[in-house]
């Protein structure tokens, strides 16, 4: 005689994931607001190889008659607009669909396009829209617009449905159709109905007016323009080790419509200066200038000396096994004032756009730096080998950059400037301001 027991139903355990607006607010909290988030929209902008940024900072307010649902005319309001000449592909549009996991990260020469980063835009708004290549998005993680279980919606250029849509609904999207004449000067019908394609994209982040589920930062127009002074404090850096935008405008447009460029920041290379290592065997190195120009209420010049250094595989293994398995680049930039005398005090580290200005990302060299730097997670600093975390890889990696790769590059720009100024297109004061003063050199033990 068998006795049968009787089976248990099974307990689940597990980790769970939190729920998308929990990681929006982890990311708010380790994220800051301000200036950092026009930075983070210039980088996924220039790996998407655009060329061209405008910020816009728009305090009109449009029409809530005609729109797609009654829940959108709260934020038919004064917005944010981040507009860039490339437009997606269809990675792109799935790639900002999965936060945090970005599409980018086996891509060396990409610091992570719509990764984490962006996502530091919720500090602003709760509707980011885009419109880009064949499509017009709208994101809703708190699910209250489109319906429930449903966190945007995309209109298509190529739907016929859509096309009326976005032609017929006058209030709903007006405010790209100011923003894509501003920006292009193309009429929205055509864009629409024509080409079905915008060449560029736009995005759109309208200020938050009330406490939401994200967060309960509210944005106004002292905000904006707080927005726009925090990058300005920056604009002269902004561009310099950047590898395709070359312009950045940040441009105001008041409640009556009118139009004031506060800000263009542009790039450029002259061509006929440009020097490249001899010696090959360990470092690619080139040195060329780079003018940055910056006008405002007023127009200033800076002529930068930029040094470019590559290790070379086979030089040193550990760099090269964790250039291959983190997917960064084993180069670092250098960048050198020429004409100006300016204090060694505020020379810092850049991670492709400046760091920010805090004590432990200033040097006390007479030259910029700039690397594909391992950083923590609000990308504020850069990572060391501390106590605590003698193997984390990402620090390991700055260290040896630091240590094999600075040291290069900065004998080759010493080396280039002493041709040059032999050449007469340097001044000889400036090999010697571009000398390292120890006594000036900050965390030296780096």
């Amino acid at each position: 005689m068998s006795l049968k027991t009787k089976k248990k139903p099974l307990t689940s355990f597990g980790a769970t994931a939190p729920p998308f607006i929990d990681y929006l607010q982890d990311i708010l909290r380790r994220y800051p607001d301000g200036g950092q988030i026009l930075k983070e929209l210039i980088q996924n902008a220039d790996d998407g190889k655009a060329t061209e940024v405008v910020f816009i900072h728009d305090e009109r307010s449009y029409g809530t008659e005609s729109l797609w649902t009654d829940e959108l005319g709260e934020y038919q309001g004064p917005a944010l607009y981040a507009y860039n000449n490339a437009a997606f592909d269809k990675e792109d549009w799935e790639g900002i669909q999965k936060a945090g996991r970005s599409d980018k990260r086996n891509d060396p020469n990409k610091v992570g396009r719509f990764g984490i980063g962006f996502n530091s835009v919720y500090h602003i708004t709760d509707v980011p829209s885009i419109f880009s290549a064949g499509h017009l998005g709208m994101m809703d993680p708190q699910e209250k617009i489109f319906g429930q279980r449903n966190g945007g919606f995309r209109w298509s250029l190529d739907d016929a449905d859509h096309q009326e849509a976005l032609t017929k609904m006058h209030d709903q999207f007006h405010p790209f159709r100011d923003i894509v004449s501003l920006v292009s000067g193309q009429e929205w019908s055509k864009v629409i109905i024509e080409d079905q394609h915008f060449d560029g994209t736009i995005f759109r982040f309208p200020f938050r007016k009330e406490k939401s589920d994200i967060s309960d930062n509210l944005y106004d127009s002292d905000k904006g323009v707080e927005l726009f002074d925090s990058f300005i404090a920056d604009a002269d850096l902004s561009l310099l080790f950047l590898k395709n935008v070359t312009s950045v405008a940040l441009i105001h447009i008041d409640i009556h419509g009118i139009v004031n460029t506060r800000l263009e920041v542009k790039s450029s290379i002259p061509t006929d200066v440009v020097l490249e290592s001899e010696d090959k065997s360990m470092i690619e190195g080139s040195t060329r200038f780079k003018l940055i120009t910056l006008k405002s209420e007023d127009l200033k010049e800076t002529k930068w000396l930029v040094t470019t250094c590559t290790m070379k595989e086979g030089n040193v293994e550990i760099l090269d096994s964790l250039s291959e398995k983190l997917k960064f680049f084993p180069q670092v930039d250098l960048a050198f004032p020429c004409g100006e005398k300016r204090d060694c005090s505020e020379s810092r580290l850049s991670c492709f756009l400046p760091l920010p200005n805090n004590e432990s990302n200033k040097t006390g060299l007479p030259v910029y730096i700039n690397a594909c730097f391992g950083l923590t997670d609000n990308r504020r600093h850069i990572k060391w080998q501390e106590e605590d975390q003698k193997h984390d890889e990402h620090a390991v990696w700055n260290e040896l950059l630091m240590k094999e790769v600075l040291p290069q590059a900065y004998l080759v720009i010493i080396q280039d400037a002493i041709k040059l100024a032999q050449q007469s297109i340097l001044p000889v004061s400036s090999v010697y301001d571009l000398w390292p003063d120890i006594a000036q050199v900050k965390h030296r033990d780096k």
